[in-house]
């Protein structure tokens, strides 16, 4: 890929933890991480760490599917729930620097993220609407009517319970 100005790409498996955290440490912070510094090879941009703040973070992140549907909905959610948790990183942090109350710019932090529809996708959207003030599915227009694929839209971040 070439680079993109401005952009920083990085190469992981976002369950990994040194992967969150050369994400976090593109945002300019190493936030509720240990010190990691960043791994080699993973800037592919020649970058290094950038300074700014997240107001969403997106994920069209999807498991290698076995065929299985109830197994590829547990993984989509599993992946949902890893992605929760690093927004509550990343989000708080930003609360906790500017130690006030939360502002309007709080509550537009957002979170989309790709999932399975599935049986268990309530617990998620229980769990979201913890952290959120706005929880929804969505199903895209160009995705297949028989196809599981769908989005949780989680908007108005709350902090962390």
């Amino acid at each position: 890929m070439a680079p993109v100005p401005g952009v920083s790409f990085v190469l992981g498996d976002f369950s990994n933890a040194e992967t969150q955290a050369t994400l976090r440490q593109a945002l300019g912070r190493d936030v509720g991480g240990d010190g990691m510094k960043l791994a080699e090879g993973m800037w592919k941009d020649g970058g290094g760490e950038c300074e700014g703040t997240a107001d969403v973070i997106l994920s069209d992140m999807a498991p290698d599917l076995s065929g299985d549907k109830f197994r590829d909905h547990r993984r989509t959610l599993d992946l949902a729930y890893q992605v929760l948790a690093f927004a509550d990183t990343v989000f708080a942090s930003q609360e906790v620097r500017k130690n006030s109350a939360r502002t309007k710019k709080q509550r537009r932090k957002t979170v989309l993220c790709k999932l399975f529809k599935g049986r268990d996708e309530e617990e998620l959207l229980r769990h979201a609407r913890s952290r959120y003030e706005d929880v929804r599915i969505l199903k895209p227009k160009a995705s297949r009517g028989e196809s599981g694929e769908q989005y949780m839209l989680a908007r108005g971040f709350k902090g962390r319970v």
